[in-house]
């Protein structure tokens, strides 16, 4: 566990992210209510809103925006904490999601880990798995690069996150934010129709071999999800549930460095969601709030 320990380092970390963290609270809270004005007033101030709302590439505009944000905060930890487990764990999750999206050509990213390093970011972006595997391998990243050669280049990258991520969740409350990740791309995994889970969640590896994803769903506490699940046109919902908002609300109110930085870390991805929302009417709210919808209809 790492503890806060001293008034002088809680308040230098305070200092340092308490201007990111206020706006981002007040959208959460806007987006669980549906006070999408109070989401604009929150960040009234911030020049990003009409930068984003005018660019001819929201997205990029979004992914830039949310990189600086997350540069600031990795510094501002490390210049009064050095090494902390939960950046290290962030970072293996950033990875993992940038990796997914550059492989299938999308020009979207958020510069954190070891897309951090611009010049590596910018030789990736763009590119498909073929050329990004090479470009990994040349700047020393064997392991993801094998990954991105592999059969099932997303399942490899899966793998090698949560290999990664346990290191550093071990011994700290990070654990259960790895449980959440872990469930959360099991039931992606179910939904897809796949038999082989990863281990460390609530799904069994032998409960799936022996009766399939509903009913294991079922048996865990979610029978809508699972009579959802066995509707295909509901899949696509089904995967797009944030997983942002259940990290934050599993560490809302701990006053412990690490879990504050990763509540931060998935709580700007969520934020990015609420621009596409706001903007472009693309939003995982928008998704979720269709799921509701149809799980509530479901006889």
């Amino acid at each position: 566990m790492i503890s806060l320990p001293s008034r002088a380092y809680a308040s230098s970390y305070s200092l340092s992210l308490a201007s990111r963290l206020t706006p981002i609270n007040r959208i959460l809270r806007a987006a669980e209510t549906g006070d999408w004005r109070s989401a604009l007033e929150a960040l009234s101030d911030r020049p990003i809103v009409a930068h984003i709302s005018q660019s001819p590439e929201p997205e990029v505009a979004v992914d830039e925006f949310v990189s600086d944000e997350l540069r600031e905060a990795s510094r501002a930890i490390r210049s009064v904490a050095g090494q902390v487990p939960a950046l290290h764990f962030a970072e293996a999750y950033t990875d993992f999601v940038n990796l997914s999206s550059l492989m299938n050509g999308s020009r979207s990213y958020l510069a954190f880990g070891i897309l951090e390093n611009d010049v590596l970011a910018g030789e990736l972006v763009g590119k498909g798995k073929e050329d990004a595997a090479r470009i990994l391998r040349l700047h020393g990243f064997t392991e993801l690069a094998n990954a991105l050669e592999s059969e099932n280049p997303k399942h490899s990258l899966m793998e090698i996150t949560l290999e990664k991520m346990g290191k550093w969740a071990k011994g700290t409350r990070l654990s259960r934010v790895l449980r959440i990740i872990v469930d959360h791309w099991n039931f992606a995994l179910l939904v897809a129709g796949g038999k082989d889970v990863f281990p460390g969640g609530n799904v069994s590896p032998e409960a799936v071999a022996s009766g399939g994803g509903p009913r294991v769903i079922a048996e865990l506490g979610y029978p809508l999800l699972s009579r959802a699940m066995e509707r295909p046109e509901f899949s696509a919902l089904i995967m797009d549930i944030s997983l942002a908002s259940s990290v934050w609300h599993a560490l809302s109110g701990d006053p412990v460095v690490g879990d504050v930085f990763v509540g931060a870390f998935f709580s700007l991805l969520a934020e990015r969601s609420i621009y596409r929302h706001l903007y472009f009417s693309t939003a995982i709210y928008r998704r979720a709030g269709k799921l509701v919808e149809v799980l509530r209809g479901l006889p």
